[in-house]
């Protein structure tokens, strides 16, 4: 949301804060505006942002938007102007998942290794668990299981791995690629991140008309909490097929 504002700011600064462009520029935009325009006036604004977080965040919004425009090359370079390494892994993570959704799943496999290696770098254990785990999701999600498994394996964090564990079975059951990710989840060692990646795959077995087999997976849940869910949420689709 943060980063919202921060890029809606930026478009809604008056012509004279556009010091990178051109008077001529500004003005041609602001009468007929385009993607192109008023995205290169951002960009040039974001540069000039004081706060390094919130330039950052202003810099990630603007990558993401390049990217979902089918501009990766100047997503790409975007990226790279961010100098905090979490943030610049979440915009590079964000630009992958973008190529991924477009089908340019060779590029997106390029860029999620850019996103590994800048999250590597993060020196507090904590955030750099936490931006593995938002990779190792947005892998799984983009169809890249074993990426995803590979980098869920480098979490130093046991709790931390876990919880990446479980969001990849997660995107493995939704996905309908049940099998796998029953198989994943037996890996989780967390009981609770266990069942909670469980009863999201018994759900999405009963979405796609297995009841029989999401009431067995829901049956091996230990966690009461996770298990009631489980079976409320099975009833649920029961009721709507109803």
């Amino acid at each position: 949301m943060k980063r919202l504002i921060l890029v809606c700011a930026i478009l809604l600064l008056p012509l004279a804060a556009f010091s990178e462009v051109t008077k001529r520029e500004k003005e041609a935009c602001f009468l007929s505006p385009s993607y192109a325009c008023v995205i290169t006036q951002a960009l040039a604004i974001a540069k000039t942002i004081e706060d390094a977080d919130d330039r950052a965040e202003a810099l990630t919004g603007i990558a993401t938007a390049q990217a979902k425009a089918g501009d990766v090359k100047a997503a790409l370079a975007t990226a790279k102007t961010i100098e905090d390494a979490d943030i610049r892994a979440e915009a590079l993570t964000d630009i992958a998942t973008a190529q991924a959704k477009a089908g340019d799943v060779k590029e997106a496999k390029e860029t999620f290794v850019q996103a590994f290696a800048s999250a590597k770098t993060i020196e507090d254990a904590d955030i750099r668990a936490e931006a593995l785990t938002d990779i190792a999701t947005a892998q799984a999600k983009a169809g890249d299981v074993k990426a995803a498994l590979a980098t869920a394996k480098t979490i130093e964090d046991a709790d931390d791995r876990a919880e990446a564990l479980a969001d990849i079975a997660t995107a493995q059951a939704k996905a309908g690629d049940v099998k796998e990710a029953l198989a994943s989840a037996k890996t989780i060692e967390d009981a609770d991140d266990r069942a909670t990646a469980l009863a999201d795959i018994a759900t999405a077995q009963a979405k796609a008309g297995d009841v029989k087999a999401a009431l067995a997976t829901a049956k091996t849940i230990e966690n009461v909490y996770w298990r009631a869910s489980a079976l409320t949420d099975i009833a649920e689709i029961l009721f709507q097929i109803k």
